[in-house]
């Protein structure tokens, strides 16, 4: 490094860097994310998260039914619908500056997010066209929108950071083919946005549980059933399956429990029981 170089990056903080280093474990709320097929009970599970505000789209908003039936607390605070990418970042900003009591903000879907940000970024850039002659041209449109997707990103860590909230998603699961170079092509569930989105949202995550249904599969007269008694499950680690993954140590498969309430509450058992082991 010449002189020059030395001096900028000396100026860019006042204190040496080697005197910043952290030694300890350092203390932030969670990101994570609950994801499955349609009526599994996702949304169920966040409306539980103590002290949470939820961000709804017009596209999918259970929300008045799910109170109205109890399934969540009737008090659950709701944001208004979001229906635009700049009303995303203004929920956003306006949850770091202005003071409120939320523990954390629930997003509900990260399909519906990513379909605000597609729209935008094909108006602003594209001008309005979502076709193979604008967004979907060499499929730019999908690298291009990773910048505002990385923008929110850094806006939902700032609340981790500033206002010590945590931060969790629901995605619908979808089956896809999936081409391993050292095996022969098979299908897995994932979740229900571009792979470009997914890339650059999982490796941010801390934890994303597939929700499932348990299922056994029996074989009558030459011919495989599914059978199930309800039961749901969280898996909490990868699966050639399906994209599963925790920073926490979790191995085991979580039991999902009768109700919202009981899934929630195993979850942050469970995270609480690894970070003290």
């Amino acid at each position: 490094m010449n002189v020059t170089a030395k001096k900028t990056a000396r100026s860019s903080g006042s204190a040496s860097l080697l005197k910043q280093i952290v030694k300890g474990i350092e203390s932030r709320p969670s990101s994570g994310m609950v994801w499955g097929q349609s009526g599994v009970g996702k949304s169920s599970t966040i409306g539980w998260i103590p002290g949470v505000v939820i961000m709804r789209f017009s596209d999918e908003d259970p929300w008045a039914s799910l109170k109205r039936s109890g399934i969540v607390p009737k008090d659950l605070a709701i944001l208004p619908v979001v229906s635009s990418w700049p009303m995303v970042m203004l929920v956003l900003q306006e949850l770091l500056d202005e003071d409120h009591d939320y523990k954390a903000i629930a997003i509900d879907t990260i399909g519906s997010l990513e379909k605000l940000c597609h729209k935008h970024v094909t108006e602003r850039d594209y001008n309005g066209d979502a076709t193979d002659r604008g967004f979907l041209r060499y499929m730019v449109g999908y690298e291009s929108s990773l910048v505002e997707w990385r923008l929110m990103l850094s806006a939902l860590d700032a609340l981790r950071d500033q206002k010590q909230m945590s931060v969790v998603f629901t995605g619908h699961s979808k089956t896809k083919p999936h081409r391993d170079p050292l095996l022969p092509d098979y299908d897995r569930h994932v979740v229900d946005i571009h792979d470009k989105t997914w890339n650059v949202t999982h490796r941010w995550l801390d934890w994303c549980f597939f929700m499932n249904r348990i299922v056994d599969v029996v074989t009558e007269e030459n011919r495989s059933k599914g059978r199930s008694d309800g039961s749901r499950v969280f898996h909490t680690d990868w699966s050639a399956g399906y994209d599963a993954k925790n920073r926490f140590n979790i191995r085991e498969d979580l039991d999902a429990g009768d109700n919202g309430k009981e899934a929630w509450s195993n979850i942050m058992e469970a995270i609480k029981k690894a970070r003290q082991s």
